[in-house]
C-alpha cells in the first residue's frame, strides 16, 4: 500500500496548492473541540493525520467529516462529482509511546519517500 501510494498512482489532485489547502484547512478546522491534532502531511494523492478523538467523538465520524466537506469542496473546483477519497481508511491505533514516535516519524518523511519531490 507505501508504495503504491508513494509511486505517485492516481491523478495526484492534491499537488494543486489550492486544493491541498482545503484538506489542510478541514484537518486544522476543529482541532481542539473534536480531537487533538498532531502531526499531519497532505500528499499529491493521499494524506496523512495523526489524531486522538475527544470525548464523545469517533474517530470513523471525523475522518467522515473530513471527506465529505473536502470531497465536495474539490470537486466543486475541479468540476467533477462522485467519489474523491477512498471508502475506507488506512487507520492504525496507536499501542505505545514508541508506536506513537514511529508513526510520528513517519508521517514527517513521507514527503521525502516521493523521492524529495514534494514538500
Amino acid at each position: 500500500m507505501h508504495e503504491w501510494l508513494d509511486a505517485g498512482q492516481g491523478a495526484c489532485v492534491l499537488a494543486q496548492p489550492e486544493l491541498k489547502r482545503i484538506v489542510e484547512d478541514s484537518v486544522r478546522f476543529f482541532d481542539g473541540t473534536r480531537y487533538c491534532l498532531d502531526e499531519r502531511v497532505v500528499m499529491p494523492n493521499h494524506a496523512h493525520v495523526l489524531v486522538q478523538p475527544l470525548t464523545g467523538w469517533e474517530f470513523s465520524d471525523i475522518t467522515a467529516s473530513w471527506k465529505k466537506y473536502t470531497a465536495r469542496r474539490i470537486n466543486k473546483i475541479l468540476g467533477t462529482e462522485g467519489g474523491f477519497w477512498q471508502e475506507e481508511s488506512f487507520d492504525h491505533l496507536v499501542r505505545s509511546a514508541a508506536s506513537l514516535e514511529l508513526i510520528r516519524q513517519y508521517i514527517r518523511d513521507n514527503p521525502e519517500h516521493w523521492g524529495g519531490r514534494w514538500s
